[in-house]
């Protein structure tokens, strides 16, 4: 059983990495719904882009799925910190708590968004369904109504 620094230290890397996959799939939105709108990516950009792919060892994927991909992954390493903070005193865990349930609110918004403006409603919908559902358990009623 780990102990409340080591609980914390597990949910601040978590929360680093979120953030970074988070931010590389924010830079990358603008090219995943290039097609849907006249935004297109600037080629120093998707070449940033794909040298993180690389340096991050994962297998080359086309924008919109390596997007997708890294959102998915920001949802579950945010999930993954929230179950490590979840046994700390709130007063030990609070801000930490506070900015990994606001980086899973943004990345299940970004995520739904992606799959509308892509065409995949059901998709979208199931997926701010699960999100809202998933906020209102644990009483982040703001977090819920973002997604709404």
């Amino acid at each position: 059983s780990l102990g409340p620094q080591e609980s914390s230290l597990l949910a601040s890397i978590s929360k680093w990495k979120a953030d970074l996959l988070h931010e590389l799939a924010t830079l990358a939105m603008p090219g995943v719904v290039a097609s849907c709108s006249s935004e297109r990516l600037d080629p120093r950009l998707c070449t940033y882009l794909e040298q993180q792919q690389r340096e991050m060892q994962d297998t080359p994927q086309p924008l919109p799925a390596q997007c997708e991909r890294w959102l998915q992954s920001t949802i579950s390493l945010s999930l993954r910190g929230l179950h490590q903070l979840a046994a700390l005193p709130l007063e030990m865990a609070g801000e930490l708590l506070t900015q990994l349930r606001a980086r899973l609110a943004r990345a299940y918004g970004d995520l739904g968004r992606i799959y509308a403006r892509t065409g995949r409603y059901t998709k979208a919908m199931t997926h701010a369904k699960q999100g809202i559902e998933m906020f209102n358990a644990t009483r982040d009623r703001a977090q819920a109504a973002r997604l709404q």
